[in-house]
């Protein structure tokens, strides 16, 4: 797991639940509520692996708690 220092200058494409949740200091069933209610789009890759997309992520903003 890479740690995400700032999501401006992150040099990865894409990010895991477990890193953007480690960042933006809130827990993982967050990023997964806000998932299902389709505020962060996802890709979906096989063996049900979820990355968000680091621009996704940027526009997102950290989610309310």
């Amino acid at each position: 797991m890479t740690t995400i220092t700032d999501l401006m200058t992150h040099p990865e494409s894409l990010v895991t639940v477990e890193e953007l949740a480690a960042y933006w200091r809130v827990s993982e069933r967050t990023i997964y509520r806000d998932i299902e209610k389709g505020a962060i789009t996802v890709l979906r890759l096989p063996a049900g692996k979820i990355r968000i997309p680091i621009t996704v992520a940027r526009e997102y903003g950290k989610p309310n708690t």
